[in-house]
């Protein structure tokens, strides 16, 4: 792009101050304005304003006797409506000015490139070579001539030339192409050549001019860039000490601020790097002995997007640069210990479990597990941190069992998908220690005074203490069956229950004498509400089974009788049968127990911990 004309004025007067309304042009860049005075030389006053705003000096002024003139500009002035052009005249000397504007298009604007001027006494036909540094420079020159004429010629394209009877004023620019040297320059006749006459001061005139290039540059730009925030953490490595001692340090984090300062860029800007030093000091702790390690530097590099501004212009800044240093006079304190364990429920459904400090909190899909209003899912155990990886697992589905020494076993079940629960395991069936009279080859054996199932009673051993441990255990009890048979007589023509009924377990013989009726063996586990025949047999037959469900009784009922007498039997193969019981306390050697199994007191109980 390059400059192009826009507007121009001449007026003139010798009022204080000399106004007058000019227009610049939509779009107009750089607004010149040419005071030329006479005949005294020099104007005394303020700057020139336009629009209440002062004007800026091109070069310094130039004056002669009888003639002086100036060189004013103002870059980017408001446009598009007549403002005031007003010219300080404290001395009421007669004023010419001229005014003239131009622009430049695609998103630029003007600035000044390069300024001269000059005087003469004696010479004729003045010249100012400026070199400019941008394509598509405007140069504007002001010319004052202390002789009664005009001139006759000038280099450029002439915006006003006027005599003004001892003196003459004119103005002129040039729109140019090409970077370089160029010249601007009036042509003008001496005082010889004049009206009056040749022969007197031939070849010699007075003359005073100013002359200025305005270059094209890109919009300027002011841009705040947001504070930047810098936050980092260092996690130093673990520390021995005493060849035994580990240490391993919390993650210390720093947080930094940059505010990044204004910056104004007439194209592309790269501001200086920002940095920030920081110190951090851990506290101390003493294990033993004081550990002071070497200060320990960081570097962080953050990379800054550049930023776009609305006249396309890029604003480019560079890396920011964030150094810190950590002094660490002695060590951190150590990090808690967790475990992580997996909870898997199946081939889609798992879960990762953290035990800490006597909690254990659950994760899914690589996040907390979320419960009752979106809280991490965690749950109370009696585990300490030293406990933890003594701890043993075995897992079914959604139940895990875990061990360990101090502590009751447990079961850990999830209940939903997002709840869990620890509970101590109730054992009802074992599992249990080898019987004492087997693994201790001992005669000890023990005494109960309940008879029935659900009663609290009394268990005595025959020798030895119970121990505290054993409130809570579940005793195994196994005690001599007596009563093994079972037998029945009906007279003839008689028909009903034979014999008493009896607990069966283990094989059995069902046997009716020859010449009985008929005789049905009934089986229940409700003791009759419900029954089940097993077999029926008649006149001296038997049948052998084994029932292989404890606590079953089994009975003889005659359901055909003869004109004889009808008998039967029921053998128990079995010699003993067993009972499970659970401690609820110690008293000296005696035991309160209450528990759920089938005996009677006759003979001595074996009892197995």
């Amino acid at each position: 792009m390059a400059h192009t004309f826009d507007n121009n004025l001449r007026f003139s007067g010798a009022t204080n101050p000399l106004t007058f309304d000019y227009t610049c042009g939509t779009g107009a860049t750089l607004l010149v304005v040419g005071i030329v005075i006479g005949p005294l030389s020099i104007r005394a006053g303020d700057l020139p304003t336009y629009n209440g705003v002062a004007l800026v000096r091109a070069n310094p002024p130039r004056t002669v006797p009888d003639v002086g003139c100036e060189l004013w500009y103002m870059l980017d002035p408001p446009t598009g409506s007549a403002l005031e052009i007003s010219v300080s005249n404290p001395l009421s000397f007669p004023l010419h000015v001229q005014a003239s504007s131009y622009i430049v298009a695609g998103g630029k604007t003007s600035a000044i490139d390069v300024a001269d001027g000059s005087f003469s006494f004696t010479t004729a036909s003045p010249s100012i070579s400026l070199t400019t540094t941008e394509d598509g420079d405007v140069i504007v020159g002001v010319f004052g001539d202390a002789e009664d004429f005009i001139p006759t010629g000038n280099s450029g394209t002439l915006l006003n030339a006027n005599d003004n009877g001892l003196y003459s004023d004119s103005n002129q620019f040039t729109l140019q192409a090409s970077a370089g040297a160029v010249a601007t320059s009036w042509t003008t006749q001496t005082y010889g050549a004049g009206v009056y006459g040749g022969g007197i001061y031939n070849g010699t005139d007075r003359w005073v001019m100013v002359v200025a290039a305005f270059k094209e540059v890109n919009v300027p730009v002011t841009a705040e860039p947001d504070a930047l925030a810098i936050t980092s953490t260092i996690i130093l490595p673990a520390i021995k000490i005493d060849g035994s001692i580990y240490v391993l340090p919390v993650p210390v984090a720093i947080t930094a601020t940059l505010n990044a300062p204004t910056v104004s860029s007439s194209l592309t800007h790269a501001p200086s790097v920002l940095s920030l030093t920081a110190t951090l000091v851990a506290p101390s702790i003493q294990i033993d002995s004081t550990l002071s390690p070497s200060a320990v530097p960081i570097s962080v590099s953050l990379p800054i997007i550049s930023v776009a501004t609305q006249l396309n212009v890029t604003i480019v800044t560079p890396v920011q640069a964030l150094t810190a240093t950590i002094e660490q006079p002695n060590i951190l304190a150590p990090l808690p210990v967790v475990r992580m364990m997996p909870f898997i429920f199946s081939s889609t459904i798992a879960y990762m479990m953290e035990f800490g400090d006597r909690y254990a909190r659950f994760y899914f899909g690589g996040q907390p597990l979320p419960g009752s209003g979106e809280t991490h899912v965690e749950i109370a155990t009696p585990y300490s941190p030293e406990e933890l990886y003594q701890l043993q697992t075995r897992q079914i589905a959604d139940v895990m069992w875990a061990v360990h020494s101090n502590h009751p076993q447990r079961q850990l079940k999830r209940t939903t998908v997002s709840t869990f629960s620890l509970d101590e395991i109730e054992f009802t069936k074992g599992p249990f220690l080898e019987r004492n009279d087997i693994a201790e080859d001992d005669d000890v054996t023990m005494n109960v005074d309940v008879t029935a199932a659900g009663l609290a009673g009394t268990l005595t051993r025959s020798s030895g203490v119970f121990e505290e441990g054993h409130v809570g255990a579940l005793f195994k009890l196994t005690h001599p069956r007596v009563n093994r048979q079972t037998n029945g007589t009906k007279p003839p023509g008689q028909t009903g229950i034979i014999g008493e009924p009896i607990d069966v377990f283990g094989t059995f013989i069902f046997t009716v004498s020859p010449g009985s009726g008929t005789v049905a063996l009934e089986r229940s586990t409700n003791d009759f509400v419900t029954k089940t025949t097993i077999a029926t047999l008649t006149d001296g037959n038997t049948f052998e089974s084994t029932e292989e469900t404890a606590g079953v009784r089994y009975r003889m009922n005659v359901t055909i009788a003869t004109f004889g007498e009808t008998k039967a039997s029921l053998a128990i193969n079995t010699s003993s049968v067993n009972g499970t019981a659970t401690a609820i306390g110690v008293i000296g050697v005696p035991l309160d127990i209450k528990g759920t199994f089938n005996f009677n007191t006759h003979g001595n109980w074996g009892g197995t911990v």
